[in-house]
């Protein structure tokens, strides 16, 4: 094992917590909203669909399955807005940076499906993936995890209409 492979490996912890946080604060900002104009009983599913759909997730909950088979379009519809507002639009777009390069990192090709998948998600939504590496420097992992803390914790923060 190469001393590269040790090094990558001390960061993904870090990654895997930035996209954990990144999720939640999106997950949290969705369903809040989601709330006001699909009401009380689908903001946590359609959130939860929508958040799933961004990051090409699994569902694995047949629930859930079953929610996204019945909204099949509504479902394609916020995911549509989640990716053109601006706000989530930068989060998302970090963390397919961050899920490229530590893809990459597993599967030792840069160019893997699912680095693909992300790569083309992002190019049909008009996405740029920034470099992190050439943005943040050799603290691109560490600066990540604190625009993910960052981020997370402002979509946290109790709201207003929260209290209705």
């Amino acid at each position: 094992m190469s001393t590269y492979e040790i090094d990558f490996a001390q960061q993904v912890p870090v990654i895997d917590s930035g996209i954990a946080s990144i999720k939640l604060g999106i997950f949290t900002k969705l369903s809040r909203s989601y709330r006001r104009t699909v009401g009380s009983e689908q903001a946590v599913p359609l959130a939860y669909r929508v958040v799933r759909g961004i990051f090409l997730d699994p569902i694995n909950q047949s629930t859930l399955e079953e929610f996204a088979r019945c909204n099949t379009q509504l479902v394609e519809s916020e995911i549509h807005k989640a990716l053109a507002d601006p706000e989530l639009r930068e989060a998302i777009s970090l963390v397919y940076a961050v899920r490229i390069i530590q893809l990459g990192w597993q599967t030792r090709n840069p160019f893997n499906d699912d680095a693909n998948k992300l790569t083309e998600r992002a190019t049909d939504n008009d996405m740029l993936i920034p470099d992190i590496v050439q943005m943040w420097g050799p603290d691109a992992i560490v600066n990540f995890f604190q625009y993910a803390t960052d981020f997370t914790s402002r979509n946290l923060q109790a709201q207003p209409s929260d209290a209705d």
